[in-house]
């Protein structure tokens, strides 16, 4: 597992007073490492820089120039482009973090070394977040370079940017929990796709049917509860509140439909937390 095992096993006694910190991003740094060396993160990674282009030249195409219009516009349409792509990739990195190593007969080993399931868990969840920052950079670096030398703000660029990369260690830190809950690879990967093909697709699709058999007579509050059963739909959310202020959104007939900005950050805040506090408590009680 690790490339430094003199610094994990050489001296016992140096390592059991290590820095649960270094533990950590010891084992981040091995998984960035090993996910580098995989080429298809370098794929995924053009995949996503292509797309990216194609969406913002057709973005701004549509103003003529890359004008204000134009780049919200294109961030608004990268919104899709994201809650397709990016959930999926989380899901794809976090899904074999640990049923990978139990079907490989490895977990155990690792924690002989003096580490803990949640030293593991938190060092698989940081490398993978890692992965997926160099991926985001990678994807948003050309269209964000391009409006900037324009003449326009990085901030929107950076708003949208730390967003993306948000969804996408919410998915990791599910992936992980699914990864200790279920230890069969090919089963996760069939679990994982159907979820991610349920919120990312079927979920509004799902809620514009209520919302049609109830002749649009759902309750804004009952609309608005499911909205934060899906993660994808607060990064939306939020994402549009930031870019667009309260007359446009009242415009586009979303002002009333939208939680507010705080209420929105909280909720993807316990998006992120909550799996990852299960998934230990599942590897514990599993006695790993």
């Amino acid at each position: 597992m690790f490339q430094n095992k003199a610094e994990l096993s050489s001296s016992p006694t140096q390592t059991k007073l290590m820095p649960l910190r270094s533990k950590i991003i010891i084992i981040a740094s091995k998984e960035l490492s090993d996910h580098l060396r995989n080429g298809w993160i370098i794929a995924i990674s053009l995949i996503f820089a292509l797309l990216a282009i194609i969406i913002s030249l057709a973005g701004f195409g549509f103003t003529g120039s890359v004008g204000l219009a134009g780049e919200q516009t294109t961030l608004l349409s990268l919104t899709s482009l994201v809650i397709y792509l990016i959930p999926l990739l989380g899901l794809i990195l976090g899904y074999d973090s640990i049923s990978g190593e139990q079907e490989q007969g490895t977990l155990n080993l690792l924690l002989c070394y003096p580490i803990t399931s949640r030293d593991l868990l938190m060092g698989k969840w940081l490398g993978l977040s890692w992965v997926l920052t160099i991926t985001i950079i990678a994807g948003l670096l050309l269209p964000a370079s391009l409006a900037i030398y324009a003449g326009h703000s990085i901030i929107p660029w950076l708003n949208f940017t730390l967003l993306s990369l948000w969804i996408g260690i919410i998915f990791i830190a599910i992936a992980t929990l699914l990864s200790t809950t279920l230890w069969e690879r090919a089963r996760l990967l069939g679990l994982i796709l159907g979820l991610w093909l349920l919120l990312t697709v079927l979920f509004d699709v799902g809620l514009m049917g209520m919302m049609v058999y109830s002749n649009g007579k759902l309750p804004t509050e009952l609309v608005n509860a499911i909205f934060y059963l899906n993660p994808t739909s607060l990064f939306r959310f939020l994402n549009t509140s930031i870019l667009f202020d309260a007359s446009v959104l009242q415009q586009m007939g979303w002002q009333s439909q939208i939680p507010s900005i705080p209420k929105l950050i909280a909720a993807l805040l316990l998006w992120t937390i909550i799996p990852m506090i299960v998934a230990v408590y599942k590897m514990q009680r599993k006695g790993q």
